[in-house]
């Protein structure tokens, strides 16, 4: 499945896109990250077996996409952002990758600096929690 090229349909639109998929293992479950358009979106599939699988929100989260360096850092804990914000922009394998925010929200933390290596599946930018 890494590397796999999948076509999907996203959003209220129901736009069809191709993408190429990365995997990264998370202690609640398999985080699936599909790269298409310069837009990394982020997919949790929980572990059945960890008993948290109805607890899990991805949205909460920014992750990095790839294993590679954060060479720009747009937020700072406080900032609010609309969804589809760019965070930051990492870098891997000579390809800039823009992070976006998944979500209206503010920044709870900032967990990377420009400069940081960072492995793929890695929490780069939590939000508050969505109210409810």
């Amino acid at each position: 499945m890494e590397g796999a090229q999948v076509s999907a349909r996203l959003g209220k639109t129901n736009a069809q896109v191709e993408a190429r998929v990365r995997l990264a293992e998370r202690d609640t479950g398999l985080l699936i990250s599909v790269l298409t358009g310069g837009v990394a979106r982020e997919f949790l599939l929980p572990d059945a077996r960890s008993g948290s699988a109805a607890l899990v929100d991805a949205s909460d989260s920014v992750v990095a996409p790839m294993t590679g360096v954060i060479v720009a850092l747009d937020v700072a804990v406080g900032d609010t952002v609309a969804e589809g914000a760019r965070l930051g922009v990492m870098e891997a394998m000579k390809m800039e990758t823009a992070l976006v925010a998944p979500r209206i929200g503010t920044v709870a933390e900032v967990l990377c600096a420009a400069g940081d290596a960072v492995e793929g599946g890695a929490i780069l930018v939590n939000f508050e929690a969505a109210a409810s």
